[in-house]
């Protein structure tokens, strides 16, 4: 989704969560550089909150305040997960801007809030059956066998095109 709305002209991309959260967190902000990279673009960590992960991001007043100071607010933030966006979404209006006319606001998670959101949330849905059956079954092959060594499981995702992006 970064590629294509490079392809359509957005210039300016910020990333709101923290990385070091979990592998997931991890690898969304490392999608969202490397799309940037192979367009010849760079992430400017200066327009992200990449704050620890015990700060209050679903505070809309903190956020409000951290976007208050970036020198330029980004054409498009890519959050972490949901719970992220949906304030963010908020400061943004508070701060007068259009959602999406001025920010785009892209997610991942697909959680019912992003539908239920005003403006309706731009989400990478991810599987939550197929997640949670992929879950159940590594249970239960750890429970049978302790030493089996961790593995890391990609799922399928789609984009579902909501109000947040244009």
């Amino acid at each position: 989704i970064a590629c294509k709305m490079i392809s359509e002209g957005s210039k300016t991309f910020g990333f709101v969560g923290d990385p070091e959260h979990c592998q997931g967190f991890y690898e969304r902000f490392l999608g969202l550089r490397e799309a940037l990279f192979k367009n010849k673009m760079v992430l400017d960590e200066k327009k992200c909150i990449l704050e620890s992960d015990d700060s209050p991001y679903g505070d809309v007043n903190w956020l409000m305040q951290k976007l208050a100071h970036m020198d330029q607010i980004p054409e498009v933030f890519f959050c972490a997960n949901d719970s992220i966006a949906i304030p963010l979404t908020e400061a943004l209006k508070r701060l007068y801007k259009r959602v999406p006319q001025d920010v785009q606001v892209v997610v991942f998670d697909n959680t019912i809030e992003t539908a239920l959101n005003h403006p309706s949330l731009t989400t990478i849905d991810i599987d939550k059956e197929q997640l949670g059956q992929e879950v159940i079954h590594t249970l239960l092959q750890r429970i049978k066998r302790a030493t089996i060594p961790n593995r890391t499981i990609y799922l399928k995702t789609k984009i579902i095109y909501r109000q947040t992006t244009k």
